[in-house]
């Protein structure tokens, strides 16, 4: 019980036990035992790599953990020695990237753009494994609430951050569908007619898309891709049976989030398209209606492209299939509103967004964690147009002021610095973008004008100030890790850029992150990469979730045209301690504060054991 006194323990372990409605010695022998590095099955005990066959398809296989490998971009030499004898865990958190929820069935996805873009190594329009991603991101709750303990510290997890690009095609079913899972909700990943697959995959014209009932006239099928008959059938018909996440998760705006296919903004004739009963199947086909529905602004050309979609039958390349209101794609408060209707379990309510957000319209947040952590959860989407970034001046004015209010040294912009009698927190900021994908500025010609801030800009005022300790954001679908050397303070001072692989693309992987305090004038930022909790090597007879979401994985891994093993990243880029200079005295944290902070988060977490890591049929 080192840093609470006995009476301020037993106070807290009482009240979680009735917060949690557990026995009173349960929660107190639970509390009361010292924190170890955990068992929990990350990279640093296996990975999954491809073996390596005569073949274009390589099927997975296990293979060796990787260890933690010691970043001294920022130190320039090594940590001081012994910190792993007094280190103390400040906040263990889980990430999720871009799981790219994907309604599959939706009359508004451009899937016969695959057949342009196989040549671009981002070109997604069409994946192979788009009908699993709901089970891969059932499998990957399975693997975050395994991970309950640090591997490095056994601390217990506070809370699950999502950073965007939730939603695929902008589709309420898929924004339904990943709150829903997340939240511990059973759903089907289906839309239109109940337990049948109605799309591309089954269509013989569309050769540019995976028919995993017969690949043989496609062009996976000449890539050696296997024949798994009823698996799309399967991911359509079977129940996906979720407990959720054990802790409360946080979410960001993403590009796929704010715009129609991460590009462009949502027009009254896309909707209609995704709600109605036509779906193109061939390039040619697709290309009028798309641009036309892209473009059609006044009453008369909505009634004619809607028209137009619901009497075309017989053409080719335009297929029937069953219509489903459910597709409607979802405005930019809609995002919000989804999540602030989300249940009081796990929480929080709004998961970042309040109502506040609601009300002005601003889609960023911040929120502190106890001890001495401040999150700021901040939207990088252009709202016009194109996948990449920036940040309107509205959002940089808030950001500064959030970071000011929690640093009593940092540098004005002439770079002078300045002081301030406020309470120090360390600070984590939060994306969907990277620094080094804020590059678009464009504005809509009708809309107020603003100034855009850049990733570069971004990145310097974040420089000013010094309790920023890291970035942690996605997009890029590549585990990718960057250090940022503070010009004001020189060697040791700066912070970290954590960029994480995707839940849709190869390999599929989250990350584990803990802040960590040395207590000899550095602090650790530990990032540890997780793979979702379905067999390495997939079963292809086996069509359940688990099966799914393996299958899944291994079509991941073997597309093609994307070359997938990049997206890994380096050695330097996946299991990594990150030590970076102390922003201010860390003492000022008391082990009180710490051990209270951490017993409730146990308590939590304890609560949850008997729905245990999650189902999955």
């Amino acid at each position: 019980m080192t840093g609470l006194r006995r009476r301020d323990f037993l106070a807290i372990a009482g009240g979680m036990s009735a917060t949690w409605a557990l026995p009173i010695d349960a929660v107190a022998g639970v509390l009361a035992q010292e924190a170890q590095p955990a068992e929990v099955e990350t990279t640093l005990v296996g990975t999954i790599r491809k073996q390596r066959v005569k073949s274009f398809y390589q099927p997975l296989a296990p293979a060796p953990g990787e260890s933690i490998l010691v970043r001294e971009d920022l130190l320039l030499e090594p940590p001081p020695a012994g910190r792993a004898n007094t280190r103390r865990s400040l906040l263990y958190l889980g990430q999720l990237t871009d799981i790219h929820v994907i309604d599959a069935q939706s009359p508004a996805r451009t899937e016969p753009l695959q057949k342009f873009s196989q040549t671009l190594e981002s070109a997604g329009a069409c994946r192979p494994q788009e009908t699993t991603t709901l089970h891969v991101l059932n499998q990957m709750v399975v693997a975050m609430n395994r991970a309950a303990s640090s591997p490095v510290t056994g601390a217990p997890l506070a809370f699950a951050l999502v950073t965007g690009d939730s939603a695929d095609s902008h589709a309420t079913t898929e924004l339904d569908w990943y709150v829903g899972m997340l939240d511990g909700k059973s759903m089907y990943a289906n839309s239109g007619k109940p337990g049948v697959y109605e799309g591309v995959q089954v269509w013989g014209e569309a050769t540019y898309a995976y028919h995993p009932d017969d690949p043989s006239d496609d062009i996976y099928g000449k890539h050696d891709f296997p024949k798994i008959p009823g698996m799309l059938d399967a991911a359509v018909g079977t129940k996906i049976e979720s407990a959720g996440l054990n802790v409360p998760w946080y979410a960001v705006y993403g590009n796929h989030d704010t715009l129609w296919l991460g590009t462009t903004g949502v027009s009254w004739a896309q909707t209609q398209m995704a709600k109605g009963s036509r779906k193109f199947s061939t390039f040619t086909s697709a290309m009028p209606p798309i641009i036309a529905a892209g473009s059609a602004t006044s009453l008369i050309e909505r009634q004619l492209l809607s028209g137009m979609m619901d009497n075309v039958i017989g053409v080719p390349g335009i297929r029937p299939v069953t219509p489903d209101p459910e597709r409607k794609l979802f405005e930019l408060e809609d995002f919000m509103k989804v999540h602030l209707d989300s249940p009081a379990d796990p929480g929080p309510k709004g998961h970042g967004f309040t109502e506040e957000n609601l009300k002005s319209g601003q889609t960023w947040w911040k929120e502190d964690f106890d001890p001495g952590v401040r999150l700021i959860g901040m939207n990088t989407c252009n709202v016009t147009e194109g996948a990449d970034g920036s940040m309107p001046e509205d959002e940089y004015v808030w950001l500064e002021r959030q970071l000011r209010a929690v640093s009593s040294r940092y540098f004005d912009a002439d770079g002078n610095e300045q002081r301030q009698d406020v309470d120090d927190k360390l600070v984590l900021v939060c994306s969907h973008h990277t620094s080094w994908t804020m590059g678009n500025v464009v504005q809509g010609a009708l809309t107020e004008q603003t100034r855009l801030y850049t990733g570069d800009e971004l990145v310097a005022l974040l420089l000013r100030y010094p309790n920023v300790i890291g970035w942690i954001n996605g997009h890029t679908h590549y585990n990718d890790i960057r250090a940022h050397p503070n010009p004001y303070l020189g060697r040791g001072a700066g912070f970290w850029e954590i960029n994480t692989a995707s839940c849709i693309d190869w390999g599929q992987q989250s990350r584990l992150i803990e802040v960590v305090d040395n207590q000899d004038g550095t602090v650790s930022i530990f990032g540890v990469v997780l793979d979702h909790a379905s067999a390495p090597t997939a079963d292809l007879s086996d069509l359940s979730v688990k099966g799914l979401a393996s299958i899944g994985r291994e079509l991941a891994a073997n597309h093609w045209f994307q070359i997938p093993d990049e997206r890994l990243g380096s050695r330097q880029d996946r299991n990594v301690e990150l030590p970076v200079k102390a922003p201010f005295d860390l003492s000022k944290i008391t082990a009180a504060e710490v051990q209270a902070a951490q017993m409730k988060r146990k308590a939590r977490l304890l609560s949850k054991a008997d729905t245990g890591s999650g189902s999955a049929s």
